[in-house]
Order: structure tokens, then sequence, then C-alpha cells
């Protein structure tokens, strides 16, 4: 019930960090699980749950594994399973947490995803991210566990690379440094991350 208040405190955002959040709370014991919930003008978030990473030695620690989450091809009930099991210390992702693309051609399975277009711009990406965050499985996952998530290729676009993609044609979808620097720009945002101390300014 909240009854045991560790921490507290308030944080600001805006548009200019699409309204997202993130806090690093200190004070806490290592290796412990702790509830969390936010509260805006009497509104309560959902009540999440995570755990503190261990100090020195421990006998096990153990992660769920997952990696390429294209939300038209379809649901995500892997995040299902690994939340039944209740028994994960951490959940890695390794990358491709949300695909570019318009849709996912004669494999599409949900219609439902937000941008109906390849995405390209800051609101686009942003869009992207909050259409996978609202699925029931992975916001079920996301309120229950901590997430450590790795950056990959569909993050901005397939095979991307330094200077550009597969999936980038500079004529017809724009410069691709601005592209990349939106992905970046909005993973950083929605992601459960730390950034650079230069960005938190």
């Amino acid at each position: 019930n909240m009854l045991n208040v560790i921490q507290q405190g308030t944080f600001a955002t805006d548009s200019s960090k699409d309204y997202t959040v993130k806090i690093d709370v200190t004070g806490l014991n290592p290796n412990t699980w702790y509830f969390y919930e936010f509260e805006h003008e009497n509104k309560y978030s959902l009540r999440g749950r995570t755990k503190t990473a261990p100090v020195g030695g421990v006998e096990q620690l153990r992660f769920a594994f997952v990696s390429c989450s294209n939300y038209p091809a379809g649901y995500f009930n892997a995040y299902n399973r690994i939340w039944e099991r209740n028994d994960v210390d951490a959940v890695l992702h390794l990358g491709d947490f949300i695909y570019e693309y318009a849709g996912n051609g004669p494999l599409e399975v949900r219609k439902n995803q937000l941008p109906q277009k390849e995405i390209l711009t800051l609101e686009d990406y942003r869009l992207r991210h909050s259409t996978y965050k609202l699925d029931p499985a992975l916001r079920t996952l996301h309120q229950n566990f901590p997430f450590i998530t790795v950056w990959d290729d569909h993050e901005t676009a397939n095979n991307s690379y330094k200077d550009g993609a597969q999936n980038h044609t500079p004529g017809v979808e724009g410069n691709w440094y601005v592209r990349k620097s939106n992905g970046q720009r909005a993973y950083d945002e929605w992601m459960p991350i730390r950034l650079p101390e230069a960005q938190n300014t």
C-alpha cells in the first residue's frame, strides 16, 4: 500500500523530453525489490516494481534475454511468459526494441501501429515508442522488472552504419544524420537508460 516510503521527490518534464521521466533514486539497499509510482495532480501511475543490483559476489543472477520485437509481426506473448515466471532479476533487451517499417508485409498481424508509415522524424520515432509501450504484455513486463537495453539497427533503420542504412534513401527520406539523431533521441527519452550528464541538463 506504499506505506513505507523510502524516498520521494519531484521532477519536472515537458515536451522537450516527450513528457518522459527518468529519476536516479539514491539511498536504496542493494539486491532488493522496491515498488514505485508517480503522481500528477492527484492522479497516480500504475505501480511499478524494480530491483537494485547486488554489490559484491552473489550465488546467482537470472536474466531473461529478448530481442527483435516487431510489433506488427505478432503479439508479444513471450513477454507474458517471462512475467508469469516471476523469477528473473532483470530483462536484457538485445536491440531492435522497435522497427522503423510502415508494416510487416505479408507477415503483418497487428495493424494498429502508429504512425502507419515508415518513421523518419523525431515525432515519428516518439510515437512508435509510445505504440510499443502501450502493448499490454510489454507494459506489464516493464512494470515488474528492471530492463537493461542495448541499441541495434532498427532503432533507426535496417542495416544502419555510420554514414547511412540499407533502409534509407537520402534523396527520398532526407538527411541520414538527422534521421539517425531523431531515432537516438527518442530512444534516449523512452528507454530506461542513463543519459550522459550533458544531456540531462
